[in-house]
């Protein structure tokens, strides 16, 4: 994707899925024209791009509109992960989305196959 590109997936209840396309929709469409939302019940995924984003003003409404998203599947459980995103974008936003409640387990984890914290430092959520 070239930079111009924010790709975004959020999961939730697959009963949510159409709220949650119709929620993102009202938060991305003043933004940007170049909008796809794409929805998939069975799984309970909601997947969206943003295309030709090139004026960095743009890019910080964006990034306001990014932070929002969690707020939309939150209450489910669900989760918010930028795929892709201006580089300007991604230092300004959590690409992981907030820490899960399992964070505790997932950093013990690292610890236990990672001791000296030499794979991939930093690069998966919560700096893990």
């Amino acid at each position: 994707m070239g930079d111009g590109t924010l790709v975004v997936r959020l999961g939730t209840l697959p009963s949510r899925v159409h709220t949650v396309m119709d929620s993102v929709a009202q938060v991305l469409t003043p933004l940007a024209s170049h909008t796809s939302i794409v929805g998939d019940c069975g799984l309970g995924l909601v997947r969206l791009c943003v295309r030709g984003l090139a004026v960095s003003a743009v890019h910080e409404r964006l990034v306001g509109a990014v932070r929002e998203l969690p707020r939309l599947v939150a209450a489910d459980g669900g989760y918010v992960v930028v795929e892709a995103a201006p580089p300007d974008v991604k230092q300004n936003v959590d690409v992981w989305g907030p820490l899960p409640s399992a964070f505790a387990l997932l950093k013990a984890l690292k610890r236990k196959f990672d001791p000296e914290g030499i794979l991939n430092p930093g690069r998966f959520i919560g700096g893990l």
